[in-house]
């Protein structure tokens, strides 16, 4: 009995040790406990990231607006800039009056069932320069003389030649065609108006223009000088012939 008693007292200390055993898993519960303060941290984390993209949102949002303002000013300096270079060469343009239009020789021959017209006109046209400062270089030029019914009345070329300012040249011009299918009827009604000076005429000149000064040289420009509906009677009729022509760039 004494020897049971004894047992027991030595076993008595392991049972006081499993509470303290419980209470070492303590810990263990408080760091399990943690993981949520972790979770917590990671909320964090996003919504400083969500402040960080709406902060650059406004900063493109401005890029875009201004790239657009300067896209449209962009625009605006090219029109502008396009409307004063056309104005420029629209009031600089020469000034040019048909002086003289004679048909001097119209022939028609039948060959092989086909009607063919050889011709000869005489034209004088005056070409004016109406800047101050600027002259005026023509090249390659050519000229044409028709009736308003599209008959081919004289082709021609023109030599190169430069233009002082205030200058007005005087063009002596010879043009023909040789060997021009025409309709029977047509050249009868020419031959009639021509008679009656009641023909209506049109001329054509086109070539290229140069403005330069002793300072600068512009870019070579075509151009094309159309006067059109030109009447017999008013050739003759006017000492100086009051058809006027202000040419107008080559928009071809």
């Amino acid at each position: 009995m004494a020897e049971l008693g004894s047992k027991t007292q030595t076993s008595a200390p392991s049972l006081i040790r499993n509470p303290s055993t419980r209470c070492q898993s303590k810990p263990a519960r408080h760091v399990a406990f943690d993981v949520p303060s972790n979770v917590r941290s990671g909320l964090g984390d996003y919504e400083y990231g969500g402040k960080e993209e709406r902060h650059h949102r406004p900063f493109c949002f401005v890029c875009a607006t201004w790239g657009c303002i300067l896209v449209s000013i962009l625009i605006l300096i090219v029109l502008i800039g396009g409307v004063s270079y056309f104005s420029f060469f629209q009031s600089s343009m020469p000034e040019v009056h048909v002086m003289k239009l004679s048909v001097s020789k119209l022939d028609v021959t039948n060959s092989k069932g086909q009607t063919q017209m050889d011709t000869y006109v005489t034209l004088r046209l005056d070409m004016k320069n109406m800047n101050e400062k600027l002259k005026l270089s023509y090249s390659g030029m050519n000229v044409e003389v028709s009736t308003s019914q599209k008959i081919m009345l004289g082709k021609s070329k023109i030599d190169n030649f430069v233009q002082k300012p205030q200058n007005t040249t005087e063009l002596d011009i010879r043009l023909s065609v040789r060997k021009s299918e025409v309709d029977v009827d047509a050249v009868a009604d020419l031959k009639t108006d021509l008679k009656n000076m009641q023909t209506v005429f049109d001329v054509v000149v086109n070539g290229n223009l140069c403005f330069f000064s002793d300072q600068f040289k512009l870019n070579t420009v075509p151009f094309l000088i159309s006067c059109l509906e030109i009447s017999k009677k008013m050739l003759i009729m006017e000492e100086n012939l009051n058809v006027m022509l202000r040419s107008s760039p080559d928009e071809r």
